[in-house]
């Protein structure tokens, strides 16, 4: 061990009067021996390692703390390479990240929801459920929000031809989870065959036809057609 003498160990100026350093960029602590930065001309060494030696190790590895209040005004960590922001946590908890790749565990968002400023939304493999506990509020709302758009606002497509073995969309009501238990009400084959256990009320004025059935013509078990 090397002990130094040097005042504020050289880094930083000292106040003889109250004895205090004020340490210059880089240093901190009462003599100016901490170090707040670290740099690496290695090529592939860490440029910092973190280990916990204790196979039985329960602490914090990596711990920031501030006594500010969670606040938007600073950041606790970023990382950056060649000046563009990978990965960035906000005083507020704000995260922010050039991308996720989540390979195990799933993940949680427990409040605050899931808002995707730009490009879309991709499930490779597997599915996507929303279950809604809100009385008041659509549990899936589609919106586009250009007064001009001309394209598909909901579209269903499968890489298998048209069939009479599976079903583009089924609405269910009185579903029980527990056995998978529901009532039908509406469902599209993948054939084009479609149900509708209710009534069918076309009021469409705007275009050329209201109802058009290309084949296979139209069933009506009762109720009747008004």
């Amino acid at each position: 061990d090397v002990t130094e003498y040097e005042y504020c160990a050289r880094r930083g100026q000292c106040d003889f009067t109250s004895g205090t350093c004020y340490c210059i960029d880089g240093y901190e602590g009462s003599a100016c021996t901490d170090v707040t930065y670290t740099e690496s001309s290695s090529n592939s060494l860490p440029g910092v390692d973190i280990h916990a030696a204790d196979v039985n190790y329960i602490g914090d590895l990596f711990k920031l703390s501030t006594d500010k209040s969670s606040a938007s005004d600073f950041t606790f960590m970023k990382i950056i390479a060649n000046d563009e922001d990978l990965f960035s946590i906000r005083g507020d908890g704000l995260l922010s990240i050039a991308g996720i790749d989540v390979t195990s565990h799933g993940a949680t968002i427990s409040a605050g929801g899931l808002t995707v400023l730009a490009d879309d939304v991709k499930i490779n493999d597997g599915t996507l459920e929303i279950t809604s506990p809100a009385s008041g509020d659509p549990a899936l709302h589609v919106i586009d929000s250009s007064a001009l758009f001309t394209n598909t606002l909901f579209r269903v497509d499968a890489m298998r031809s048209e069939s009479a073995d599976y079903w583009f969309a089924r609405f269910n009501t009185a579903y029980d989870r527990a056995d998978d238990s529901y009532v039908n009400v509406f469902s599209i084959r993948g054939d084009g065959y479609t149900t509708i256990e209710g009534e069918l009320h076309v009021n469409n004025a705007t275009s050329v036809h209201s109802l058009e059935l290309k084949h296979g013509g139209v069933t009506i078990n009762q109720g009747g057609l008004h």
